[in-house]
């Protein structure tokens, strides 16, 4: 199984991921969580064109507010990449640039499956092995070709709770994870390959969340809403992470729709995938313009740090 100390040093167990929500998870919430022992990932989403930029910024963040035990030629924070739409070259150029690798990429809705293993294999060439790749499943069959084409470093294995846009196929984490792990643990031992490491994600809210998926076999857990509750999510608006907070019975008052891109207007992801959003209330069905989240919005109750979150999931507050 991949060696989650060795490639993240900086890391405690269990592993506590921010996830790549786009826009609001940036390199403010990202550091914020890798400092605190965790592993945060920017939403990097489609358009990259500035991620150079990012990137060296980032490097300027990280001189002045250094975390322990991390190497010099890699970033403590990792990037989130929608397949379908971002540009290849753009990203390997970005993460060549000296100092500016990430320590992960996390690959997510490819519009044909064979993108998974053009983007691992160039990214890996590009940064030497450096940047481990993250491939998001939502099915066990995805994972298996997620590790036929690609050898991904870690798999995260996202269920049907999660916030934002997932695939419609996608299962419940507590059958999904131990299933998707028996899966891929046979093939590798039948194909002679490296395990990958396990992270689950979707409705995961709190430590026992996240103390549940390491005893269905995960290493730690991915989590975007809870964090929508952070003081350094970027770009969110008072009404929406007040509404975070209000919101209950996650069940009933999110829904996963394609009908409804809050930017466009129109279908931007490819066919079968689905976002999900938090509804009005007394209007069923009907979205929150730009406000989406997962089925544990219920169990968040309040706007903390990144770094105390972090530390709470883990269970040492």
């Amino acid at each position: 199984m991949s060696d989650f100390k060795k490639n993240y040093p900086w890391t405690v167990s269990p592993l506590i991921v921010g996830a790549p929500m786009r826009p609001f998870a940036g390199t403010a919430l990202a550091h914020a969580i890798s400092a605190a022992g965790g592993l945060g990932f920017v939403g990097a989403g489609v358009d990259i064109s500035n991620l150079a930029q990012t990137l060296t910024d980032y490097k300027s963040t990280l001189a002045t507010s250094p975390i322990p035990n991390v190497s010099q030629d890699i970033l403590p924070i990792g990037l989130g990449i929608l397949l379908f739409g971002a540009d290849l070259s753009t990203c390997i150029k970005a993460i060549s640039a000296p100092g500016c690798a990430p320590a992960a990429i996390w690959l997510f809705a490819a519009s044909e499956p064979q993108q998974l293993k053009t983007w691992a294999d160039a990214v890996r060439d590009a940064t030497a092995g450096k940047t481990k790749i993250w491939i998001q499943v939502s099915s066990v069959a995805g994972a298996l070709e997620a590790l036929a084409l690609a050898r991904p470093d870690v798999l995260v294995i996202q269920g049907g709770d999660a916030g934002g846009h997932g695939r419609y196929e996608s299962a419940g984490l507590i059958s999904f994870v131990p299933e998707a792990i028996d899966a891929v643990t046979a093939a590798c031992a039948e194909i002679g390959v490296p395990l990958p490491g396990f992270i689950a994600a979707g409705g995961i809210a709190d430590r026992r969340g996240v103390a549940a998926v390491q005893a269905l076999g995960a290493a730690g857990a991915a989590l975007g809403t809870r964090y929508l509750a952070s003081e350094e999510a970027a770009g969110l608006t008072a009404e929406y992470q007040a509404a975070v907070l209000k919101t209950s019975d996650g069940g009933r008052s999110t829904t996963r729709t394609d009908t409804y891109d809050p930017v466009k207007g129109t279908r931007v992801f490819p066919e079968g995938y689905g976002g999900r959003w938090m509804v009005n209330e007394g209007q069923e069905g009907e979205v929150k313009k730009k406000m989406w989240a997962g089925t544990g919005v219920g169990l968040v109750k309040k706007v903390m740090s990144a770094a105390d979150i972090t530390r709470e999931l883990r269970g040492e507050t």
